[in-house]
């Protein structure tokens, strides 16, 4: 089936290099130019399944200024090398992995100073995600669950309700490396799906004392680049790391989904609901520190940080994401997120019905924050704080109220 387009963000950067394409004796040369994204939108942010497909057509260029004659498709950047296949304008997903869509558009042949040229432009079109439900780790119990901090590469699936009542504390998927070990060894590096929509119920933090020195709290705690978490549904959360009482470099960070997102990461249509009580730092309903793609996440429940520190803005909570500091517009940012919310600042905090704090430029599109209420040092219903001019003055700080 054709799948409906998605598409988040947008950054318009150029790298202009003329390339002689093979042949020596071609009368016609490529002058190639690089548009990162569509007007309006950007690339295209897809999970797709096994079998789906995808047609490109000429309206998907539509707003873009640039007249072309032709454009030919390319898989770019794969972490396998069929991911997905092309055949004229339409994708197809076929294994288990990330890709990233390029299409090159041809326009007309001119003559500049005597030669004859042709531009084209490569335009991100697409990031894939593509998952075959055959070929990944069935995920039925809590000890599975647990269990995929041992193979922190692989791909997983949701087939089964899973209960954490009695499971006690949980230890984050991914993160919390030990002293002196490679954090690059602690980063979840692969994919997690719920296609089914079973629900992972339960999941309990009590206290910010343990045995390991964790300080990252959430179901996962870093997630790598081009890693997936898709359709995770978490109901009765109860994360409460409030006891902390160390230096705020140590504080907890939490995040009901993930702790850390890594740019070109994705967090993909899940669902958090319960109360999450952050001990300082960043505390976020779906994510704590976000710096890939959010996209139609939910938060409902209650989001509480009441620590002091020693500098103001240095504490932040957000109902999606606490601290949106390393987003990229070409293909991160935050889309089609919900928030129904109870959110407590304290004293100190940046605190958002959306993002707590976003020191950055990043994108936020289609997000609504509804049924609740947001307070704090700084506050706002979107945005806690966040860098609204260009100079680097505090004086274009300020939270952003829709």
């Amino acid at each position: 089936m054709t799948k409906k387009i998605m598409a988040i963000g947008i950054a318009v950067t150029m790298l202009f290099a003329v390339l002689g394409f093979a042949g020596c004796n071609r009368s016609t040369q490529d002058v190639f130019a690089w548009y990162e994204g569509l007007n309006g939108d950007g690339p295209l942010m897809l999970v797709m399944n096994a079998g789906d497909t995808l047609t490109i057509t000429d309206r998907h260029f539509r707003d873009t200024t640039i007249k072309f004659e032709s454009f030919r498709l390319e898989s770019r950047e794969e972490t396998r090398e069929d991911v997905v296949s092309i055949r004229g304008n339409v994708i197809t997903a076929v294994n288990t992995g990330y890709t990233r869509v390029v299409a090159l558009l041809h326009q007309g042949r001119q003559v500049i100073a005597g030669q004859r040229t042709r531009q084209v432009w490569g335009i991100s079109v697409a990031f894939i995600y593509v998952y075959d439900e055959s070929t990944m780790t069935h995920i039925t119990t809590a000890e599975e669950l647990a269990g995929i901090n041992n193979n922190l590469d692989g791909h997983f699936i949701l087939m089964a309700d899973i209960d954490l009542g009695n499971w006690g504390e949980w230890k984050s998927i991914g993160g919390n490396a030990p002293y002196g070990a490679s954090w690059r060894d602690f980063i979840f590096r692969g994919m997690f799906v719920n296609p089914h929509g079973y629900t992972i119920k339960n999941l309990t933090v009590t206290t910010s004392e343990t045995k390991s020195g964790d300080i990252a709290f959430g179901l996962f705690g870093d997630v790598s680049r081009n890693a997936l978490i898709s359709g995770i549904i978490l109901e009765d959360v109860f994360i409460d790391v409030s006891d902390f009482e160390g230096h705020i470099s140590r504080a907890p960070q939490v995040g009901g989904i993930a702790v850390s997102v890594a740019p070109e990461a994705m967090i993909f249509n899940c669902f958090v609901s319960g109360v999450i009580i952050g001990g300082g730092y960043v505390t976020g309903g779906i994510v704590g520190t976000n710096g890939g793609s959010i996209v139609n996440c939910t938060f409902k429940g209650t989001l509480k940080v009441d620590k002091l520190s020693a500098t103001h803005n240095i504490i932040s909570i957000g109902g999606i994401v606490g601290y949106n500091g390393t987003g990229s517009l070409s293909i991160g940012g935050i889309r089609g997120c919900r928030v129904y919310a109870i959110i407590c600042g304290g004293e100190t905090a940046a605190a958002g019905g959306i993002i707590g704090f976003q020191p950055m430029r990043a994108a936020m599109t289609y997000c609504s924050a509804f049924d609740g209420s947001v307070s704090g040092r700084f506050a706002g219903t979107m945005i806690g704080r966040a860098r609204l001019g260009l100079s680097t003055g505090w004086e274009d700080w300020g939270s952003i109220d829709f």
